[in-house]
């Protein structure tokens, strides 16, 4: 029940440009889904060790992945 405006997506332009390539300027939180390897955020990210950028993994189930910054 949170409101679209609170996801950062396409739509947002300079905060998704800048959040593909430092995600911990204005993201808490990354989920992406390994099972769709042609999505934006799988392909930027299932590479990157996210903890560099100041996130942990707090799940992961069937090729979803969700991480929270710290």
């Amino acid at each position: 029940h949170l409101p679209y405006k609170t996801y950062i997506h396409e739509g947002t332009q300079k905060y998704w440009k800048e959040s593909l390539q430092n995600p911990g300027k204005y993201a808490t939180w990354i989920v992406f889904d390994r099972s769709i390897p042609a999505d934006p955020i799988t392909k930027k990210f299932q590479k990157k060790d996210l903890r560099k950028y100041g996130f942990v993994q707090v799940y992961k189930e069937n090729g979803v992945e969700v991480y929270k910054k710290q």
